[in-house]
C-alpha cells in the first residue's frame, strides 16, 4: 500500500476522535477522546466477509459469533478497525451504515457527543444479553430459540431481519409487479416540457470566455471549487458560440468570484433548464436556453430499480421502524424521517468520505413547538452538516447548487409558519444552500403533512417515501394517491416523485407503532 493509500485510509480508521476504554458492566468500548459535533463520521470500518459455509463449519463454534452479523448478501461479516467495539445503548449516540459496494460501514454521530462520553449505537430489541442498567426481569432466551433467531448480531436494528432482495443478481431489474412499494403520479401525461413556456427553469450564474484558451484552466477552477454538484449534472457545462463561449458555474444565490489572472468578465444570471429532456420537443425548447442531457424515457415508464438499490431501500425503512418504536416509548410521537447515504455514488462521490445518514423524529411534545415535525428535524440536520462543511472547507466552496425556489430555509428556531428566504439564528447560511435535499431520496413513516410537503417541494429533494398514509392531513396523494398533492400542483416549478411502501397485513401488526399517531394529526 502506497503511503497516499495509507494516508487517506486513516483519516477513518483509528482516527483520533475516540479512545478505547473500559465500560462499566460492558467490558471494552469507545468513548469521544474530544466534543464530536452532530453527524461527524467517527469510523469507517472495512468488513470481513465469511460464506454461509465456512461460519456454519467453524465461525459460529468460537467467539466470533458475538461480534459477526449478516451482511446484505448473505455471507457473514466482522467489523475491522474500531467498529467491533462500540457498545449498545437504548439511546444511542452513533448511527451506522453498511455499504455493500466498498464492503465497509460508516459509523457516524447522531448528536453532538462531549468530551469523555461514551460511543454507542442500538443493536436492536432481540438482545442475547442483558443491558446494564436494565431492570431485573427473566430476559432468557433458548438456544434452540437463538438457532432460530440467527440474524441477531451488532447490527440488529436493520439486519434482524432477513432482507428479502438480498439475494440474487443486485444488477437484476424488478419487474415493476415486485417491487414492495406503489407510485403516486405526479407529473400529468402531457407535462414533458414539450410546449411553448412550459420549461420549468432555474437561475444559474454564468461567465463569458472570450478567449478559449482560458477553458481548461476554468474547468479545472470548476472542479476545485466544488461547483460539479448534483443538481447540474443533466446541464453540458460550455455553451459553444461562433466566437465566444459561455461557462456554466453555479447556481448559488451570490456570484462566485471568479480568479483575477483569468481577466474574465463579471459574470452574469441566465435561467437554465431544471430537468434533462425527455422527448425530442422538450430537448429542443431547452437547447434554446441551455446544452441539456436528452435522457429519452417512454410515456409513462416509470424508473426501474434494481435488486440492489430495493435492499437499499428495505434497510432505510427497518431504520425507520427501530428508531419510530424507540422514539414512541420516550413519550414522542413516533413519526420518524430518514434520509440515508445516497445509493447513487454519483452523488457521494460530492463529498469527502460520501455523504452520512440523517434520521430524526418528531419533537413537537418535548420542545413544546407544534412545527417540530420529523421533515423538518431531518432537513435541519442536513443543513448543519453541510454548513459544518462549508465552513470547514479550504476554498469555502459552496457543496451543492442552489435554485430559485430551493433557496427556502425552514426557521426551526421558532414556532411560527417556516420563512421563506430565512435564515436560522444559529446556523450559519452561506447563498441560501443549506436547506437542498437536491438528488436525496427521504424516507418518513408517515405521510408528510400539507406544510411539510411544501417544505420538501422548496429542498427540491428527489423523491420521499412514505409508510403509513394520513389521508386527512397529508399533502403526498394519501393512500390511493390520488388525494391532495403538492407537487402535483399546477405551476409548481419542481416535482419530486411520490413512494408509497407496501405493508401486508401481517406487516402492519408489526409496525402497530404507526397507528399511535391520530389520524387527524399534521406529519
Amino acid at each position: 500500500m502506497s503511503d497516499e493509500e495509507q494516508g487517506s485510509q486513516s483519516t477513518y480508521l483509528h482516527n483520533s476522535l475516540c479512545t478505547i476504554g473500559v465500560s462499566e458492566g460492558k467490558g471494552r468500548g469507545l468513548f469521544a477522546s474530544r466534543e464530536i459535533p452532530a453527524q461527524t463520521v467517527i469510523e469507517i470500518s472495512p468488513v470481513l466477509l465469511f460464506t454461509a459455509e465456512e461460519y456454519e463449519t467453524h465461525g459460529r463454534h468460537t467467539l466470533l459469533d458475538h461480534y459477526t452479523f449478516n451482511w446484505p448478501d448473505g455471507r457473514m461479516a466482522l467489523a475491522l478497525g474500531l467498529g467491533s467495539l462500540f457498545n449498545h445503548s437504548d439511546s444511542p449516540n452513533v448511527s451506522f451504515n453498511v455499504h455493500p459496494s466498498t464492503k465497509t460501514i460508516g459509523y457516524t454521530a447522531t448528536k453532538t457527543i462531549q468530551l469523555g462520553e461514551e460511543l454507542c449505537i442500538f443493536y436492536g430489541h432481540n438482545l442475547w444479553f442483558k443491558p446494564t442498567g436494565a431492570a431485573d426481569q427473566d430476559q432468557t432466551m433458548l438456544s434452540s430459540e437463538l438457532e432460530a433467531k440467527d440474524d441477531w448480531d451488532s447490527l440488529q436494528a436493520v439486519l434482524s431481519i432477513r432482507n428479502p432482495f438480498s439475494d440474487g443478481n443486485p444488477a437484476e431489474l424488478i419487474p415493476e409487479a415486485d417491487l414492495p412499494f406503489l407510485r403516486t403520479k405526479v407529473t400529468p401525461d402531457d407535462d414533458v416540457e414539450s410546449q411553448e413556456g412550459s420549461v420549468r427553469t432555474m437561475k444559474a450564474w454564468v461567465v463569458d470566455i472570450p478567449d478559449p484558451k482560458k477553458t481548461s484552466s476554468l474547468l479545472r477552477w470548476i472542479k476545485e471549487k466544488g461547483f460539479e454538484t448534483p443538481d447540474l449534472l443533466h446541464l453540458k457545462r460550455i455553451r459553444r458560440a461562433d466566437v465566444s463561449s459561455t461557462l456554466l458555474l453555479t447556481c448559488s444565490s451570490l456570484p462566485p468570484p471568479i480568479p483575477e489572472d483569468l481577466s474574465l468578465p463579471l459574470p452574469y444570471q441566465v435561467d437554465v433548464p431544471e430537468t434533462a429532456a425527455l422527448t425530442p420537443k422538450s430537448l429542443k425548447l431547452k437547447l434554446q436556453l441551455w446544452p441539456t442531457v436528452y435522457t429519452p424515457k417512454r410515456k409513462g415508464e416509470p424508473e426501474s430499480w434494481s435488486r440492489a438499490k430495493a435492499a437499499w431501500a428495505w434497510e432505510a425503512v427497518e431504520v425507520l421502524k427501530a428508531e419510530a418504536e424507540r422514539v414512541g416509548k420516550i413519550g414522542e410521537l413516533p413519526i420518524v424521517s430518514y434520509v440515508p447515504r445516497p445509493y447513487e455514488d454519483e452523488i457521494n462521490q460530492f463529498y469527502e468520505g460520501g455523504m452520512p445518514s440523517f434520521l430524526a423524529h418528531d419533537t413537537r411534545h418535548s420542545t413544546a413547538k407544534p412545527l417540530r415535525h420529523s421533515v423538518f428535524n431531518v432537513i435541519r440536520k442536513v443543513a448543519d452538516w453541510r454548513a459544518s462543511c462549508l465552513l470547514s472547507s479550504p476554498n469555502n466552496a459552496p457543496l451543492t447548487a442552489l435554485s430559485p425556489l430551493a433557496a427556502a430555509t425552514v426557521d426551526l428556531s421558532s414556532p411560527s409558519v417556516p420563512r421563506i428566504n430565512g435564515t436560522p439564528t444559529d446556523t450559519p447560511k452561506v447563498g441560501g444552500i443549506h436547506y437542498l435535499l437536491t438528488s436525496l431520496i427521504l424516507f418518513t413513516t408517515h405521510e408528510p403533512c400539507v406544510m411539510c410537503s411544501m417544505a420538501l417541494l422548496h429542498s427540491r429533494v428527489r423523491e420521499i417515501v412514505f409508510l403509513h398514509p394520513m389521508d386527512a392531513t397529508g399533502g403526498c396523494g394519501g393512500r390511493e394517491g390520488k388525494g391532495t398533492c403538492v407537487p402535483r400542483l399546477k405551476g409548481v416549478n419542481h416535482r419530486y416523485n411520490i413512494i408509497r411502501w407496501k405493508l401486508s397485513g401481517e406487516e402492519r401488526e408489526e409496525w402497530s407503532v404507526l397507528m399511535d399517531v391520530p389520524d387527524d394529526a399534521d406529519a
